[in-house]
């Protein structure tokens, strides 16, 4: 898995954009840009209980025709390490659905060094797969993010 940080806005490609929320869903800089260009669908959701902010809960929409070709809110939960982890590996599950294997992920500008690092440790152990014994015909082609 490849990781790298930027500052560039990931609104302005087709690539997935991962947004995260609290326990108290709140939307940053990117998440209300990404909200604005989805037409206020994700305020709506949260509004609405839809996006609740726990940790691991995902809820993806559909980009538009611009900007990038899915947003997926991530709940982060309490913003402990473990909820963390967790939804890194909420972030893995939903790359490996949506069968990508590049995707950006907006992080809070708060956020800690070691609480990115808890995070992409997550994404880490979502997208593990022990393939050794297993056969080619066996299921889908593990998920590879870069």
């Amino acid at each position: 898995m490849k990781t790298s940080r930027s500052k560039a806005n990931p609104l302005t490609k087709r690539t997935p954009v991962v947004v995260t929320v609290g326990a108290t869903p709140a939307l940053d800089d990117i998440g209300s840009g990404a909200d604005e260009a989805l037409g206020g669908a994700i305020s709506r959701a949260i509004a609405e209980g839809e996006v609740q902010g726990g940790a691991g809960e995902t809820t993806v929409f559909h980009g538009s025709a611009t900007g990038p070709s899915h947003v997926i809110v991530i709940g982060t939960g309490s913003g402990d390490r473990d909820a963390l982890v967790k939804a890194g590996g909420a972030i893995a599950k939903v790359a490996g659905r949506l069968r990508t294997v590049k995707l950006v992920v907006a992080l809070p500008a708060d956020i800690t060094d070691t609480d990115a690092q808890s995070l992409l440790d997550g994404v880490a152990y979502g997208a593990y797969r022990f393939d050794r014994f297993r056969s080619a015909g066996d299921g889908p082609a593990p998920t590879t993010l870069r």
